[in-house]
């Protein structure tokens, strides 16, 4: 969702969706995502 929607509304629908989801989130945004983010100007 991120990819297509953007980062504020993927992560309002993980903190809508409980804390385990927000942790995935925030996990996959950390470790995976955030450079790629960056690079492609979405950061």
């Amino acid at each position: 969702m991120a990819w297509h929607s953007g980062i504020k509304r993927a992560a309002k629908e993980a903190k809508e969706s409980g804390p385990l989801a927000l942790d995935a989130f925030h996990d996959a945004l950390t470790d995976k995502l955030y450079e790629e983010m960056k690079t492609r100007g979405l950061l």
